[in-house]
């Protein structure tokens, strides 16, 4: 039940966040500013964070969030804009999180878990530098 609840909660999200609050801000900005965009407004989205591990933790939280955005970013555009990979990528994080993390987050989790997808996002914008300074053009929306 925890597994379809949680399927259930990031087809919603992701439908909000990447199928159209992402190609909304990318066809006035970049495919990265467009990610940022959504990825700082979905982590601000749990400010229930901000009670359990402070301002610090809060803040750190929605940084990982913003770089799981950029990530997603980049697989949306390179799947086609795919929904489904979205709420994989998304229900992944979920499971995740509740499966190893319940009791363990904190701020040194998410100090950690910035640093790794801080080096995956770099080498994402390096090795494709082109893709996340595209807008989307009238015709792909």
């Amino acid at each position: 039940m925890i597994v379809l609840g949680a399927l259930i909660g990031c087809i919603g999200e992701e439908i909000g966040w990447h199928g159209f609050m992402q190609p909304s801000f990318n066809r006035k900005y970049s495919l990265f500013s467009s990610a940022v965009f959504t990825g700082i407004l979905w982590g601000a989205w749990h400010f229930g964070k901000l009670v359990s591990y402070g301002i610090l933790g809060y803040l750190l939280f929605i940084l990982l969030i913003t770089e799981f955005s950029v990530m997603m970013a980049w697989i949306y555009s390179k799947s086609n804009r795919n929904m489904i990979c979205m709420a994989l990528f998304h229900l992944g994080i979920n499971i995740s999180s509740i499966l190893l993390l319940t009791g363990r987050e904190g701020i040194m989790f998410y100090t950690v878990a910035c640093s790794i997808s801080t080096l995956i996002c770099l080498v994402l914008l390096l090795a494709d530098r082109e893709k996340f300074s595209t807008k989307l053009s009238s015709c792909e929306l």
